[in-house]
């Protein structure tokens, strides 16, 4: 006999639109994994003199299973599930030289203005006489320009681009995440090999993502688990270790 103290792996393959598998993916480092069962009692209560307050008959019915799982490993793909959206490729083109004009109608005075890319070097400002305007501030990983004097002329912004790449999350297009959870762990008790197949998970997050923590940020989810078609029970767990 042994008691259970698990180290182990988890995976999500997560449904697309039309329900079919994208492919497991290993969510990271999984901090907590748990699988409640759940059950509604119904009960019929006396009103009788002799027996007031007794129950007279009870009924456990059984409810659907809850899972629940903490991550802190926030990659891609687990952003996506955080936010309840779909992440996508994206990149920025490298610009040795590139150019933004300011008319002087248009800007004013303490209002950051997008340069339309990320991590840019400013090469020069100039007023519409080629002299350099000097009165601004610039947010160079943002992208980001403000005059601190609004100009009397307009102004030629010239900067260079890196190339970049990495993804885009869209947040908040999916009602709810849908997929299969699969738990792979070892019982370091007894070295028992322990694999929980979660077959139809329905996920939802259970907090917010802080992107200024004071700690290392963690993500949580909790769900239902589903039984899906063609099967006869929602999940199953198997322990096996060496005959």
């Amino acid at each position: 006999m042994a008691g259970i103290l698990g180290s182990g792996d988890l995976y999500f393959d997560r449904q697309d639109d039309n329900g079919n598998s994208t492919g497991l993916l290993h969510i990271g480092n999984t901090t907590s994994f748990m699988i409640t069962e759940s059950s509604t009692l119904k009960e019929r209560t006396s009103k009788m003199k002799k027996t007031y307050g007794q129950t007279l008959d009870s009924v456990a019915i059984h409810g659907a299973p809850k899972v629940s799982f903490t991550l802190n490993d926030l990659i891609r793909s687990n952003l996506a599930l955080i936010h309840m959206g779909d992440d996508a490729d994206a990149t920025q083109a490298l610009a040795a030289e590139a150019t933004k004009i300011f008319a002087v109608e248009d800007v004013k005075a303490g209002v950051f203005y997008e340069l339309g890319a990320a991590g840019v070097s400013i090469t020069s400002v100039k007023d519409a006489s080629n002299a350099d305007f000097t009165t601004y501030e610039m947010d160079e990983d943002g992208g980001l320009f403000k005059f601190t004097e609004a100009p009397t002329e307009p102004v030629t912004v010239t900067y260079s681009v890196p190339k970049m790449s990495g993804y885009t999350i869209t947040g908040s297009t999916r009602s709810t995440i849908k997929g299969r959870l699969l738990f792979i762990g070892k019982n370091l008790a007894d070295q028992t090999n322990m694999r929980v197949d979660c077959k139809e998970s329905q996920l939802t997050p259970k907090n917010g993502l802080d992107y200024l923590s004071d700690d290392f940020a963690d993500a949580q989810y909790e769900g239902t688990l589903n039984t899906p078609s063609g099967e006869t029970s929602p999940y199953s767990v198997r322990m096996l270790s060496a005959a």
